[in-house]
């Protein structure tokens, strides 16, 4: 079967994408927990749910990348 060119190349790119992913999340999961140690009035403030929304998203975000793979090649 013939292959299309550049896999090789979107298959490092797509590695290198993943363990920049661990590494924001664990950032991620880092302020997590300074969010969660927030009182709950800064938590319900408008900053504190900017702060909750804008974690979910960049959550979200690493979740499809985690999602991502490559095809099996034969």
């Amino acid at each position: 079967m013939a292959k299309l060119k550049g896999l090789t190349q979107l298959s490092s790119a797509l590695d290198k994408l993943k363990t920049v992913s661990e590494q924001t999340r664990e950032n991620l999961d880092e302020k997590r927990g300074w969010w969660e140690e927030k009182t709950e009035k800064w938590q319900e403030s408008d900053t504190g749910q900017e702060w909750d929304e804008h974690l979910a998203d960049v959550e979200n975000i690493l979740d499809e990348i985690d999602a991502l793979e490559m095809p099996e090649s034969e």
